[in-house]
């Protein structure tokens, strides 16, 4: 049986575990600060095997809580609990997740959400790599660090579990040393708004976790409905490619060949071994084969059963998690996605009082796009509250009418495309139009904001490790190591855009954080019952004014 592991000036003392942890937790309630990490069985089981604590930049104490559990858990969760404590982690959304699980199963305080500090944020708004090994040996220059896979695979376990206690302690003492060093190191801000966007987030760490644990309530009426149609319409589809055409649409092998046999040009996976026809989405998309499209509805039926559908069968409520780690600082929804739920299954959702409430800013991105680029006609057509995709129809399609949904839809579709430097490839595949008819438009749309096309073109050779929101966030680039040149250039181009709506969609979350908000999709936000949204929030940013529309009923829609 395990209890605790120690570093620091203390470890080669004759002191008992009880008057170790003892020295421990008197130093952190006397500086009133700690670092803090968790064990656990893997990032899918969150199961807690360990929780770490440092006190210095040298010293830590480690406690084992599976396969056996230190009988001094509780008093380090009365530690986490209290709001004096200033509790540093790195990523702390699934730290606090997996101690709030640890103390409702044990019955012990729950970590506070007061005083709070996360290295991992810091470290993003500040332009640097978020993972820990990488920042504790480029920035702390530390040469004894090492991850998860390394562990895993050093000993050959599935799981930390398997992993000897002694690798796991002193992996977590390793972390917490990091996690404090790192805190005093980044504390040394680049700039006043780099520090006000970590505020942000930081800010948005209680509103999160207050959010996940309500979750959505189902309507099984409508889930039990929508199963019983996907069902069926996935047996269509195979009936199709099983019955008349001989393949299962199920086998990327299978759809491969019989695509290839029937004419249609694939190109080969980049696998080194076996090589095979490329039938991934995008590739299938392109294809004009109506027998394609078959497959694609196929797989999409399958998916939206497999994914949602049944696994939320007989649940009364549809969770997921957030994280804030992706380099655009945009929240991404993981461990069921419900940021990527398509809009004609949201009826499976119900409210807890009587009505739903959700707005959309109103083309957010394209209203960053027309302030960055200073394009003088997007400029022009915004402050004169004149619809844009209305310009670029009239553009695309002189003559055309306004009530043609068609041309209008083609219009929209250039606009969100070409804001970010889309090909022709891409716009063909996502108009379905011909190539040389969607390089005779690319070229009327370029021509018609032509300001904004010169900005595209020098923002994509631009130098530098990092680009920046217009709210001053560091986003790090790939580098040329990671990806091609091309791909570099293009997120030049997108992070901007993209993090600053992040930015104006985060700040706003703060602002409505009172209400009983249940889930951001994007540029959406889902509120449960009856909710006033204040009209402060289409003016987050002085210059970029981004109208939006309330909605309300009882089933969410678009």
């Amino acid at each position: 049986m395990f209890n605790i592991a120690y570093r620091g000036p203390e470890q080669n003392s004759s002191m008992s575990d009880e008057k170790l942890l003892e020295y421990v937790l008197r130093k952190a309630w006397t500086q009133s600060i700690v670092s803090v990490d968790t064990e656990t069985v893997s990032l899918k089981n969150r199961a807690c095997i360990g929780i770490g604590l440092g006190i210095g930049d040298n010293e830590g104490i480690y406690l084992q809580v599976l396969p056996s559990r230190s009988p001094y858990i509780p008093a380090v969760m009365e530690l986490l609990s209290s709001p004096s404590i200033t509790k540093i982690f790195h990523n702390a959304l699934f730290d606090i997740g997996v101690l709030n699980s640890l103390a409702e199963q044990e019955r012990l305080p729950i970590p506070s959400l007061k005083n709070i500090q996360d290295t991992s944020i810091m470290a993003q708004v500040s332009g640097y790599p978020t993972t820990l090994q990488i920042l504790g040996e480029d920035l702390l220059h530390y040469q004894d660090m090492f991850s998860i896979q390394q562990l895993l695979a050093e000993h050959t376990a599935i799981n930390m579990l398997e992993v000897p206690y002694p690798k796991v302690a002193l992996k977590c003492l390793n972390d917490v040393r990091a996690t404090w060093n790192l805190y005093h190191y980044l504390s040394n801000w680049p700039n006043r708004m780099v520090r006000e966007c970590y505020e942000v987030d930081k800010d948005l760490i209680p509103v999160i976790r207050e959010m996940e644990p309500k979750g959505l309530k189902l309507n099984q009426t409508r889930l039990r409905e929508h199963e019983e149609e996907l069902k069926q319409e996935v047996l269509f589809y195979k009936d199709i490619c099983e019955g008349q055409y001989g393949f299962s649409p199920g086998s990327n092998q299978q759809v491969g060949y019989i695509l290839a046999l029937r004419g249609n040009i694939l190109p080969l996976t980049k696998a080194r071994k076996r090589k095979q026809l490329k039938t991934d989405e995008i590739t299938l998309e392109q294809l004009t084969d109506p027998l394609a499209q078959i497959v694609l509805n196929y797989r999409k039926a399958v998916k939206l059963l497999g994914t949602y559908i049944q696994p939320w069968l007989g649940k009364d409520y549809a969770h997921t998690h957030f994280r804030i780690d992706l380099a655009t600082g945009r929240f991404a929804s993981f461990d069921r996605n419900l940021q990527n739920l398509p809009v004609k299954v949201r009826d499976i959702f119900t409210p807890d009082n009587d009505m739903f409430t959700w707005f959309d800013f109103n083309q957010i991105e394209m209203r960053i796009f027309a302030f960055i680029s200073q394009d003088p006609v997007m400029l022009r057509v915004y402050r004169e509250g004149k619809d844009i995709h209305w310009i670029t129809q009239q553009a695309l399609f002189p003559g055309s009418k306004k009530e043609d949904t068609f041309l209008r839809l083609i219009a929209k579709t250039f606009n969100y495309a070409m804001i970010f430097n889309a090909s022709v490839l891409t716009l063909a595949r996502r108009t379905k139009l011909p190539l040389k008819t969607c390089e005779i438009y690319r070229k009327k749309w370029l021509a018609l904001y032509h300001v904004a096309y010169n900005w595209m073109i020098k923002t994509m050779v631009g130098k530098g490790a990092y680009t920046e929101t217009l709210f001053g966030r560091r986003m790090l680039l790939p580098t040329d190591l990671e990806t091609s040149p091309d791909h570099v250039a293009k997120c030049r181009l997108n992070y901007p855009i993209q993090g600053t709506a992040a930015d104006i969609i985060k700040r706003a979350i703060l602002q409505v954080s009172n209400r009983d908000l249940r889930l951001q999709v994007h540029d959406e936000l889902l509120f449960d019952g009856y909710t006033d949204i204040p009209e402060s929030i289409a003016y987050i940013h002085p210059d970029i004014i981004v109208p939006f529309e309330v909605k309300r009923g009882p089933v969410w829609v678009k």
